[in-house]
């Protein structure tokens, strides 16, 4: 869960920073609040596990050691908790800030790329759907144009065999009248 989706406990304010590997100050009403994992300073995701060595969402460290006693310490710490000696928040922020750009934009072109991908293959899926629907018209109105054409063939074959029948009873009746005078 993201750091700036969580309200403060005390006053209910979006506005929570990362103070300590769990916690977050309010900047409104300045209350510390406990959290229910470890927070990335990185990227701000609080992760459950709070013996996880990296970060779930961007996969940055969540510890690093002090340079002077080897201590392990949050990653977003200023100073060593064993020796209080500073870790160089200056450089961390620069080191943050300087990959962290670039480091995102290749994430969100991955991303991107694996969205187009995804919709390119539902694309296919529903062009194909759509192309299976109008085979299926398509035969249907080819089986209809067929039986049309088979009933108005019957039709001129019923009227023909009526006009030979007329034709026949004409030749008759002109025979026998024909025949009689």
């Amino acid at each position: 869960m993201q750091l700036s989706e969580l309200l403060c406990e005390h006053c209910q304010g979006a506005g929570l920073e990362p103070r300590a590997p769990s916690a977050a100050l309010c900047r409104f009403c300045g209350t510390l609040n406990e959290l229910a994992g470890l927070v990335c300073p990185d990227c701000e995701w609080v992760n459950a596990d709070f013996e996880a060595e990296a970060c779930a969402r961007c996969c940055r460290g969540l510890r690093r050691q002090c340079p002077g006693c080897s201590a392990a310490n949050w990653s977003g710490a200023d100073h060593c908790v064993a020796c209080g000696r500073s870790l160089d928040a200056v450089a961390m922020l620069g080191a943050r800030l300087a990959g962290d750009s670039a480091e995102r934009l290749n994430a969100l072109a991955r991303e991107a790329g694996a969205i187009k991908a995804h919709e390119a293959e539902a694309s296919q899926r529903r062009l194909a759907q759509l192309e299976a629907i109008e085979a299926r018209r398509q035969a249907l109105l080819a089986d209809a144009a067929r039986s049309r054409d088979r009933q108005q063939r019957g039709l001129l074959l019923a009227v023909a065999i009526v006009a030979l029948l007329v034709m026949g009873a004409v030749a008759a009746v002109w025979l026998v009248a024909a025949w009689a005078k």
